[in-house]
């Protein structure tokens, strides 16, 4: 009953509703309590460091579009693939830390495609016993031999488009491929089906027309027949873009699509995506969270290379605790300023039993 009654109670909570609750919960004494454990190293360690969940592992930073709604033609990064080895090194760490139920190799920039060695990875990561999923723009899904290697340890593939329409294509994604894409969405059709593969394959529409116009290009009526057999999914269908932290403005958009716009990321309460969503770049460096970056993912999100320290020690360790102090006292990283993905931080009653006992 109680369950229930939460549940219910959640569902009639709007998001702000929600966010003006943990508000108070951290000025009742939350946050007073948690600056006090963040100061104390050995107290911080103890409560919060254990394994993410999830994971996220950047494959590359090197995509093949231009997306209108994506900060990736601004980044100023070095182009490069991720080896093996950094891969391999970062689930066998987080294994040790009591295992993560999926590996997310999908990007804040680049197309986890675009790695030639991303098999091995998902293989690996398979080998552990991990759930492996990424989101692609699927360009080069028609490469012979491709499908055959990475489906057969992928759990979930998202799909991301805005439609088949060869102009429209080009003015959202900014690349004429939309025929490429769509010969290598057959074949991905087709290979599920005469393989009975029974994983998951969204199709996620990112869209600056409605779903019924989207639905009539010539290149979707052919994926018809593989929507209503279950061979594919249709994902979220997205018109409201994320800002980037500021980067993409209301000039890239295009038709029905709307900027995502919200106020100015608070300064005292960390955001909750510092706690759970990690990811591994390319070069071995981890960070903090994968969300967006402004022009570099080398920032003050950026914590030490899982080739000198474990990921157990570095995850909720002395650079990630000082993030966490810095933001409590108005010194956001760059990219938090402006994130339409921000959230206050909300710790369950768990939480703060054992933050109140360590700080004993």
């Amino acid at each position: 009953m109680y369950l229930r009654a939460k549940l219910a109670i959640s569902r009639r909570l709007t998001k702000e509703n929600k966010n003006a609750l943990k508000r108070a919960l951290w000025a009742s004494g939350v946050g007073f309590l948690f600056r006090r454990i963040a100061k104390n190293q050995d107290a911080f360690a103890r409560v919060f460091r254990r394994a993410p969940r999830s994971i996220m592992i950047y494959p590359t930073n090197l995509c093949n579009a231009l997306c209108s709604f994506c900060a990736y033609p601004t980044n100023k990064d070095p182009k490069t693939t991720m080896p093996n080895e950094i891969a391999f090194k970062a689930i066998d760490d987080v294994i040790a830390m009591g295992g993560s139920e999926v590996v997310d190799f999908t990007t804040n920039l680049g197309d986890p495609l675009v790695d030639p060695k991303l098999a091995d990875k998902l293989a690996y990561a398979k080998s552990k016993g991990m759930a492996t999923r990424f989101f692609t723009n699927g360009i080069l899904l028609d490469r012979n031999g491709l499908i055959e290697k990475v489906m057969p340890n992928l759990d979930g593939l998202h799909i991301s488009l805005p439609g088949l329409d060869r102009k429209n294509y080009l003015e959202v994604f900014r690349v004429d491929k939309a025929e490429k894409v769509s010969r290598g969405l057959l074949k991905l059709a087709e290979y599920k089906t005469k393989t009975g593969h029974p994983k998951n394959v969204f199709i996620e529409i990112r869209a600056s027309r409605p779903l019924d116009v989207v639905m009539q290009d010539e290149g979707m009526r052919k994926l018809k027949p593989y929507f209503d057999s279950g061979v594919f999914s249709l994902g979220f269908v997205r018109t409201s873009i994320e800002n980037w932290s500021g980067t993409i403005t209301k000039s890239e958009m295009m038709g029905d699509m709307k900027l995502i716009e919200r106020p100015p990321s608070p300064k005292g309460i960390p955001c909750a995506l510092l706690f759970v969503n990690p990811g591994v770049l390319p070069d071995g460096h981890m960070r903090a969270c994968s969300c967006w970056y402004l022009t570099t993912n080398y920032d003050k999100l950026t914590l030490p290379k899982i080739t000198e320290k474990s990921v157990s020690d570095i995850l909720f360790g002395d650079e990630h605790r000082k993030i966490m102090l810095d933001w409590m006292d108005g010194d956001l990283p760059e990219p938090c300023g402006k994130c339409s993905n921000y959230e206050p931080v909300f710790f369950s009653m768990k939480e703060i039993v054992r933050m109140a006992a360590a700080d004993i």
